[in-house]
């Protein structure tokens, strides 16, 4: 009998093609990483603007709940933020102008005014005021410290914040955390989100536009 001789056929990658599955590995990476995490990096800031927000409104609620009888158009914003907000806030740092750094970057760009008052929360953000304007810096004296970044701008007003469209999912999740009208004791004092704040709100807390 003739013996048989089996031969078994091995497959392998050639150093070139391994190579050049790596250089092809490379560059999908390249392209997709960036993209990904800014999108992580404007979660991150879309939900400590809201936490921040929601702090702010609840702040002025609580005030209100343990006095009712505070006119703020007569005391001024800042009185209001020092007196009557702020002890009701979980607060990390306080600042005024003489350390504002600790609280809002000292190289913070694109500012619409001077704070005369701040305070980093334990939740990691900055809320400042000067007046009836305040700012939320979303991650407090961490990069980039630009406005309509990581900081953006809110006024204490008795102007009506109402949805543009009652299909806005971001109702819905503003209407949990008194984010909207507030309809209780504070009458019409509530806290507006200017320029891209706004967009932010309406979008369903989302950042799109950088």
């Amino acid at each position: 009998m003739l013996s048989q001789k089996i031969y078994s056929q091995k497959y392998a990658f050639t150093l070139a093609e391994a190579l050049l599955t790596l250089v092809i590995l490379g560059v999908v990476a390249a392209l997709t990483v960036p993209g990904l995490k800014k999108h992580t990096d404007r979660q991150t800031l879309a939900t400590q603007l809201k936490n921040g927000y929601s702090t702010l409104n609840k702040s002025l609620d609580y005030a209100y709940a343990l006095d009712d009888s505070i006119d703020i158009s007569k005391i001024g914003g800042d009185v209001f933020f020092t007196t009557h907000m702020m002890p009701n806030m979980n607060i990390a740092t306080s600042c005024n102008e003489s350390n504002m750094s600790k609280c809002i970057a000292g190289d913070a760009t694109g500012l619409p005014f001077t704070a005369k008052n701040a305070v980093v929360l334990t939740g990691g953000f900055t809320i400042a005021n000067n007046g009836f304007d305040f700012l939320i810096d979303s991650n407090g004296t961490n990069e980039p410290n630009q406005f309509d970044v990581d900081i953006y701008q809110y006024k204490l007003s008795q102007e009506s914040i109402a949805p543009e469209s009652s299909e806005d999912s971001s109702a819905d999740d503003s209407s949990d955390d008194g984010d909207k009208n507030n309809s209780n004791s504070t009458g019409t004092w509530s806290f507006i989100p200017v320029g891209k704040a706004r967009d932010i709100m309406d979008n369903g807390w989302k950042i799109t536009h950088f």
